[in-house]
């Protein structure tokens, strides 16, 4: 079974100071990263990371875990896995 999880990309920093916000997805040793949007450190960890949120973190935050349940639920029914049409379903 596959895992999901929001992290911060920091393989490649953007031009403007920015990193992709993506759902990571580990199946065994395969890895894939679907991109939401662009953040930078700072405000990943004030949304994720601090411990008091505000009511706008907590409705992104909401929307993100939305974003997970919908990968689990597109990858117990894909089979066989295609990581192509993984993408075409989520978006």
């Amino acid at each position: 079974m596959a895992t999901f999880k929001i992290v911060l990309d920091k393989r490649i920093k953007l031009k403007d100071g920015k990193y992709n916000l993506t759902i990571r997805m580990v199946n065994g040793s395969d890895v894939m990263f679907i991109n939401l949007q662009k953040m930078t450190e700072s405000q990943y960890d004030r949304v994720f990371n601090k411990k008091v949120k505000d009511e706008e973190s907590r409705k992104f935050i909401e929307t993100c875990n939305g974003y997970i349940s919908k990968c689990e639920r597109i990858f117990s029914e894909l089979k066989p896995f295609n990581k192509g049409r993984f993408r075409e379903l989520f978006w």
